[in-house]
């Protein structure tokens, strides 16, 4: 418990360093949702701990450049994860998803900022989530074109609603070509949001 607790404040910690660095140079992570290149999809995903019952959620939602939900999961993973352990196997679901659905041109995004530099390349990634890192990289690279980028939590509202909504299933909830009930707020709100900051 004190490793995983020690963790996540390690990963809270860069993140607001990353925000901090990011601003100064106006380069910081996303703070909104946005759309993907034509002819591609956008993958977001997001990981929950629920340590009273010692699970975990997961939430993927895949748009197309529209904004519009392709698909969305919503899955428990039967196991007591830390925060940084979840967001890696949150990313590794994602691909897997993605694939499965069909999908081969896509970005996947989180909110996670250390499982994104990690899959970007670069370093500092604990070594409890080596093993998952590499069989997402593994498991990309059957994609025509990928791509893996940080949002900031605002950005990434519907993955989040998704992992929680986890707690109430018994293994996944999968909805094609539909919008979840609880997400239609959000994504419309993501929509809108871009429509306004990108004319």
């Amino acid at each position: 418990m004190i490793l995983k607790t020690a963790l996540h404040l390690v990963e809270e910690y860069s993140a607001a360093n990353e925000f901090r660095q990011g601003d100064k140079q106006g380069m910081g992570p996303a703070k909104i949702w946005k759309p993907p290149d034509p002819e591609r999809y956008k993958v977001n995903v997001d990981g929950a701990t629920f340590e009273s019952q010692k699970k975990a959620g997961i939430g993927v939602v895949i748009r197309d450049e529209k904004g519009e939900v392709v698909v969305a999961l919503s899955k428990l993973v039967n196991a007591p994860l830390g925060a940084v352990e979840i967001e890696a196997k949150a990313m590794e679901a994602g691909v897997v998803f993605a694939r499965d659905v069909g999908i081969r041109e896509a970005e996947f995004e989180g909110d996670s900022l250390i499982v994104c530099i990690a899959l970007q390349g670069g370093e500092g990634a604990p070594s409890s989530i080596q093993n998952v890192l590499e069989g997402t990289m593994e498991l990309v690279s059957g994609f025509r074109s990928f791509a893996f980028s940080h949002v900031k939590r605002q950005g990434n509202v519907p993955a989040h609603l998704l992992a929680q909504y986890a707690k109430e299933t018994e293994n996944y909830v999968v909805w094609l070509e539909e919008c979840p009930n609880f997400l239609e707020h959000t994504c419309a709100h993501d929509i809108s949001v871009v429509s306004h900051s990108y004319p």
